[in-house]
């Protein structure tokens, strides 16, 4: 028995100690894996607090986007609000500013006749203060007397007296036919006047006639035009001493604008042309007699261009794009002119440029206009 057990005995402690090791690692794989589950619960928890998260984010992104939306629409409505009142705004500066031209132009035409009139003036004082009455009365004086020795007619033509009274009245009739030759180049002069200011307003009547704000486009003769634009201030240019310089293409294609309108810009660059040579003189500047304004005209690119050079008063670059902003003005005038130039000319395809060499040194406007 003893020896049965002794042989069995280490087989025991074999088993025993297998069974030890075999816990161990069971409670080793049981520690572990509690860890493990206790870590993933862990891992768990933070992702589900993750995701809670996520989803009060998306839920506050949605709500930001929410008042973009609103926003946005609300944005939209004020941009759609702005638009229309500039739009308006705008409509309303181009009517200003067209019926400011419009007004612009009449107080030229107005001028103009006043300066046709000025001879016929003239005359009609010179009338009223005519001062032949006298050479009339001394000329009757003198039939008078020889009335009175038409008995001895002979004896008085040969006397002292009646050689002087011959010789007298041989005056007189001579002061009558150099004033009988003035009155006939004054009636000629007032019959050029009449004559000018018809033709102005006819001129005028002429582009007037389509009327209202929107004008007709219709086929135009550029240079037509600008030849009526000159006659509308040529009193102005004789009266200023000023040369006008043309140089024209020999055949220029018509444009298709509205007339008024285009006579309207030619006119507010010829008047600014003479006005900047005016402020030349008022400043000081020594214009050597050099008063003068070039006209060119041509084809370029499938547009017609015309150039108006100056000799007048100039300007600094860094006033060019001044020049053509709403209100604004070098000379203290309305601002209107070259504004009103460039949006007409906007809203025919065209363009306008005015660039100087500097202050005294004249300028150079050029429009360009697209060919009909």
């Amino acid at each position: 028995m003893i020896e049965t057990l002794c042989r069995r005995l280490p087989c025991c402690w074999f088993l025993a100690g297998s069974g030890l090791v075999v816990g161990l690692v069971f409670g080793l794989l049981f520690i572990w894996f509690n860890k493990r589950q206790q870590r993933l619960r862990r891992e768990i928890g933070l992702e589900e607090r993750r995701e809670a998260q996520l989803w009060i984010e998306i839920d506050r992104r949605r709500e930001v986007e929410a008042r973009l939306e609103q926003y946005q629409a609300r944005l939209e409505v004020m941009v759609e609000e702005r638009t229309r009142a500039l739009e308006e705004s705008q409509k309303e500066i181009l009517a200003q500013a067209f019926e400011i031209g419009r007004a612009q132009m009449a107080a030229m035409v107005l001028h103009n006749i006043g300066n046709a009139l000025t001879p016929v003036t003239i005359f009609v004082e010179e009338l009223k203060n005519d001062d032949s009455d006298p050479l009339l009365v001394y000329l009757e004086n003198c039939f008078a007397e020889i009335k009175e020795h038409a008995a001895d007619p002979k004896n008085f033509i040969e006397s002292d007296r009646g050689r002087q009274i011959f010789a007298y009245s041989n005056e007189l009739l001579a002061g009558l036919r150099t004033r009988q030759r003035l009155r006939t180049g004054q009636i000629d002069e007032v019959k050029e006047a009449v004559d000018r200011v018809v033709e102005i307003l006819l001129l005028q009547q002429d582009y007037a006639s389509a009327g209202g704000a929107l004008e007709e486009s219709v086929e135009v003769d550029c240079l037509v035009v600008l030849e009526d634009a000159i006659r509308v201030l040529e009193g102005s240019f004789a009266k200023r001493r000023i040369t006008l310089q043309r140089d024209f293409g020999p055949s220029l294609p018509p444009l298709f604008v509205d007339k008024g309108g285009l006579l309207r810009v030619l006119v507010i660059l010829l008047k600014n042309s003479f006005e900047a040579i005016d402020e030349k003189l008022a400043a000081g500047f020594d214009c050597n007699d050099e008063r003068w304004v070039a006209l060119t005209a041509g084809c370029e690119n499938g547009e017609l261009f015309l150039t108006f050079c100056d000799s007048g008063i100039g300007f600094a670059a860094e006033a060019a794009e001044k020049l053509f902003n709403f209100g604004y003005s070098a000379k203290g005038a309305s601002g209107f002119g070259l504004y009103y130039c460039r949006e007409w000319l906007g809203r025919h395809h065209g363009r306008i440029t005015l660039t100087s060499p500097g202050p005294g040194l004249g300028a150079k406007v050029e429009i360009s206009l697209p060919i009909a």
